[in-house]
């Protein structure tokens, strides 16, 4: 993480949210390939931080399930 911190400014406030089993990050993004998918990672988790709501929650659920279920969006 400290070396992430170093090359994509304020990677370490993706911290300020709870860890869960999915999220906003992860049923975009996929897992961490190079820097552009890091910064955009970042970027989905401070939108959760700054808009986290039960409707928010309701959408990354059912975004879970269709990833889930298709494949798609997985890597």
């Amino acid at each position: 993480m400290r070396q992430y911190e170093a090359t994509v400014p304020g990677y370490l406030t993706r911290l300020d949210a709870l860890p869960g089993i999915t999220g906003l990050a992860q049923v975009n993004n996929g897992y961490d390939e190079d820097l552009r998918s890091i910064q955009r990672k970042l970027r989905l988790d401070t939108f959760y931080i700054s808009r986290a709501s039960w409707m928010l929650d309701l959408r990354i659920l059912l975004s879970t399930i269709r990833v889930v279920l298709t494949g798609e969006g997985a890597r």
